[in-house]
């Protein structure tokens, strides 16, 4: 729904599209579930549309909790509740996606890189889910293939022979080493990279908690 809708339409709107593509997939995967008629999707999708909402406020909590909402907690909620109103019989519109003057027609979603097609291109060929990031490990994104790497690593070397590792991160660090989050930027020592000791500190604690067993 995101691409459909245009990425860089909803940032000038200052839309979050986390906000909104979770809606819609929690409402389809809750619909099949629930076992809910075709002639019900209708106002599944109508009630989506009410609730897409989540603007890009969440990049300057500094505790990273309204984030945790806005990525999945509100998405799971309102797609949810979309479908059990249609289970209910709570009615709507019934084609917001396709009339003029509907949800997904409006002003702000227009041109740029909106792409209404996307909906139904290569439908049942192109699955979304392998396009998604998984965080297989607690830690934030850009650290992901490093908690990997390392955690691949470490049965298979001798750490006495280490003597240091050097790390780098491509593409913006600077967005990390300047985030006022405490849990995403911690302290830095004077002597050391911003994006090298976030990354490092994470990897240094794993390390140290592997030779412990």
């Amino acid at each position: 729904m995101p691409k459909a809708l245009g990425i860089e339409n909803l940032r000038r709107a200052n839309i979050a599209n986390h906000g909104i593509g979770p809606v819609f997939g929690t409402a389809a995967a809750a619909s099949s579930i629930i076992g809910l008629p075709e002639n019900r999707i209708p106002h599944v999708l109508t009630y989506c549309a009410q609730q897409a909402s989540g603007s890009w406020q969440w990049m300057l909590d500094v505790e990273h909790v309204e984030k945790s909402f806005v990525f999945a907690g509100m998405g799971a909620r309102a797609g949810m509740q979309a479908a059990l109103f249609a289970e209910l019989g709570f009615r709507g519109v019934r084609d917001s996606l396709d009339n003029p003057a509907g949800w997904m027609n409006s002003q702000i979603f227009r041109g740029h890189d909106a792409n209404r097609a996307y909906l139904i291109e290569k439908l049942g060929e192109r699955w979304e889910m392998p396009e998604t990031a998984y965080k297989r490990y607690p830690v934030g994104g850009p650290t992901q293939p490093a908690v990997h790497g390392l955690l691949q690593l470490l049965p298979k070397i001798d750490r006495a022979q280490v003597a240091s590792v050097m790390i780098t991160m491509p593409g913006r660090w600077q967005a990390f080493r300047d985030a006022a989050m405490p849990a995403l930027n911690p302290p830095l020592p004077q002597r050391h990279h911003p994006a090298g000791w976030q990354t490092g500190l994470r990897l240094g604690s794993i390390a140290r908690a592997h030779a412990w067993r």
